[in-house]
């Protein structure tokens, strides 16, 4: 039973803590967003040691609804890679996908 007691505490611990990281993360990358207006993959895992960009720029689309936009770029040795770009002030468009007929704003 005690056993027990200590596990399920240490897993709210853990569960916290990492709720606590990507917190932190997002706030980095809204930050820097605001400042900068740009950023790549790479200039956050350079800055931030922040790997997943595109799941954190997920976040700030959909739960603080920002419209944020993404270039896709190919470099010299053929890799791919995308700049989102941050466009304050502005409402995302009203975008509407072709099959289903759903606009953008219902994923906002």
């Amino acid at each position: 039973m005690v056993l027990y007691v200590v596990q399920t505490l240490d897993n709210k611990i853990i569960h916290r803590r990492r709720e606590i990281m990507k917190q932190y993360k997002i706030d980095k990358i809204l930050n820097h967003l605001k400042e900068q207006k740009t950023i790549t993959s790479l200039e956050a895992f350079q800055l931030y040691n922040i790997t997943r960009l595109s799941a954190i720029i997920y976040v700030l689309r959909h739960t603080h609804h920002l419209y944020i936009t993404n270039d896709d770029f190919k470099a010299k040795d053929g890799t791919h890679f995308a700049r989102y770009h941050l466009h304050e002030g502005e409402s995302a468009p009203d975008v509407t996908v072709a099959k289903g007929q759903m606009s953008i704003k219902d994923f906002m």
